[in-house]
Parts: structure tokens; sequence; C-alpha cells
């Protein structure tokens, strides 16, 4: 049995020739006859326009989870991979990828059930994002386009899984939460 299992989800083809890599589709296309697809069995790929990524992992966890409990699992987009932590401020290209991709545990992760990436920023947005997908947004404060304390995670979610669907969320939520 692997130690690592990490599933690169994407709705592009990709290159990627790792073990412990294995690539589950979204998106509207055909897939690669290789790659692992998220719209069966117990699934939300109807979501998938929406949340994407978010529409693999909640398949992954309702149909797989439980099978692959003795090691490692891990998510990754085709752009953002998971990388050795010396190879984090290097120069990563597509000639010298499979050198700083992650393809064992690494030993300062015994004893932990759970790792996560560092936190990303999601203010400081490309102008241009913010007028394609933060359009709804822009036209309600105006203001956003230029502080970008004003950029904040409601307006990534908004640009990114669908304007308003935080809020509908909220509204399903038992009150205490």
């Amino acid at each position: 049995m692997e130690d690592l299992e990490i599933y690169c989800i994407t709705d592009k083809q990709i290159n990627l020739s790792n073990k412990n890599y294995r690539i589950g589709w979204v998106g509207k296309e055909e897939p690669p006859g290789n790659y692992i697809q998220c719209n069966k069995n117990n699934n939300i790929f109807h979501k998938e326009k929406n949340y994407s990524e978010l529409t693999f992992q909640y398949w992954y966890w309702k149909n797989l989870l439980n099978k692959n409990n003795n090691h490692w699992i891990g998510f990754c987009q085709k752009r953002r991979y998971w990388i050795k932590k010396e190879s984090k401020n290097l120069k990563i290209n597509n000639l010298n990828f499979n050198n700083h991709i992650l393809d064992k545990l690494p030993a300062e992760w015994s004893g932990y059930d759970a790792i996560i990436c560092e936190p990303i920023a999601v203010n400081n947005v490309n102008k241009m994002k913010i007028i394609k997908r933060g359009f709804r947004s822009l036209l309600k404060d105006p203001s956003i386009f230029f502080d970008v304390n004003k950029q904040t995670l409601l307006l990534h979610f908004d640009m990114h899984h669908g304007y308003g669907n935080i809020e509908k969320a909220i509204y399903h939520l038992v009150q205490k939460y």
C-alpha cells in the first residue's frame, strides 16, 4: 500500500507521470481515458460550474474516503501541486517539475492527522478578473476595484463559486453555527 495518494483535479489534459498522483476530472468536456470522473455514484457534479474541484472532493468523500483510511490523501490543482519543502523558493518549470513534486511523506508529518497549505492572499485581485468574474460585486461597490481591503474572502468566493451562493449556504445553516 502506498503511503501517499494525491489527486490532481483538473478540467484540462495535463502531463503528469507520478505513481502517487491520480488525475481527477471536472468540467463538461470529455476527459482522457485514464482520468477519474466524479459524475458517477454519489455526486454533486451538476454544481461543477460553480464549485469545480470541490465537486471532485465531495465525490471522493462520499465514495472513496472510507476505502482509503490507512494512508495520506491529498488534493491539488493543475497549476498548484504539492512540492517538497526544500523546493519552496526555487524556480520550478516543466523541465525540472518531477524533481520538486512531493512524492513521499515528509518525516515532519509524522504524528499529524492533516496538513494544509500556507495561506494565500485573496485581496489584490487582478483587475481584469474583477471585471470578468466580480462584475456584480463591482456594481454593488465600485470601490473594491481600487481598495484591496475591500477585496475580501466573500468577493473571492462570489467570483469563483457564484455570486450570492455563500449567503444561500449561510441561510441553511443551523442558527447556532
